[in-house]
């Protein structure tokens, strides 16, 4: 057992490195088609209005294969509540209008959904993540 276990192990610390994980309040990780040739960006827009993507002097922005072009990932930490918008935008404008297929990942706060999206101009709005904290009182009884 403990050798199938360090083994396993092995093979996550080749594929992945700790130093690689994205982590933030919204984690959105986008793959699209290899064949359109596009270099796609993914950016956050905080309840603020407040635009985060790789190339933002914003502090709390951890990004990902941001010159790939089949691949993105974008970690913001924000501590806001509100709604996040998640936008995607063709690197340079002069790439053309062909519609360009893939798919999110986004994760925030425990839960991943996936969403699928077509961009077929400059940039597009894909999805909404509403972060809100909600309180509850809880019975002291039980010390």
């Amino acid at each position: 057992m403990r050798s199938r276990v360090s083994a396993a192990a092995a093979k996550l610390l080749t594929t992945t490195r700790p130093e690689d994980a994205l982590f933030g309040d919204v984690v959105v990780d986008a793959t699209w088609d290899a064949g359109a040739g596009a270099d796609l960006d993914v950016a956050v827009i905080d309840p603020s209005g407040k635009r985060m993507s790789w190339a933002s002097a914003a502090r709390s922005v951890r990004a990902r294969d941001c010159t790939s072009r089949t691949h993105e990932a974008l970690a913001v930490s924000s501590g806001a509540a509100g709604a996040f918008i998640v936008e995607v935008v063709r690197a340079e404008g002069r790439e053309g209008t062909l519609p360009v297929s893939g798919k999110l990942r986004i994760t925030s706060l425990g839960r991943t959904q996936t969403v699928p999206f077509t961009l077929v101009g400059q940039r597009d709005q894909v999805a909404r993540v509403d972060v809100r904290f909600e309180s509850r009182l809880e019975s002291l009884s039980s010390w």
